[in-house]
């Protein structure tokens, strides 16, 4: 069952998904838990579909479109090298399916999305 969250505009919901990004990625041992969680990656993952969504209905188009580069994982900088390390730090990384991985590399990086299949491929056997 999920339970609509009301944030009183836009600017209340960007803060909020902008905390967690940077709490998720802080490299503080709190925040480590979180890293490899499917369930923070998939609130992470609407939170921003939601900001996105919310600038289309308000005819802003170009403002939805910053907001989708901007969480592209080959503009993350520094933070692809979180999610690379962190991924390639998994005891029993070699016993998983190649699915498994992918899969296990999204939650690790969302909410930023692989932008091209070659980013994938660098994360997958760097």
């Amino acid at each position: 069952m999920t339970a609509p969250v009301d944030f009183q505009d836009i600017q209340q919901l960007e803060v909020a998904f902008r905390a967690l990004v940077t709490f998720k990625f802080s490299g503080d041992v709190e925040a480590d838990v979180f890293f490899g969680s499917p369930i923070m990656a998939g609130a992470l993952e609407r939170m921003l579909a939601a900001i996105e969504a919310i600038h289309r209905a308000q005819d802003n188009e170009a403002r939805a479109n910053s907001w989708r580069d901007m969480y592209t994982l080959s503009r993350a900088g520094s933070r692809r090298g979180i999610v690379a390390e962190y991924y390639h730090s998994l005891p029993r990384l070699s016993e998983m399916s190649l699915t498994d991985r992918v899969d296990w590399l999204r939650v690790c990086s969302s909410p930023y999305r692989f932008d091209v299949a070659t980013d994938l491929e660098s994360l997958l056997g760097a």
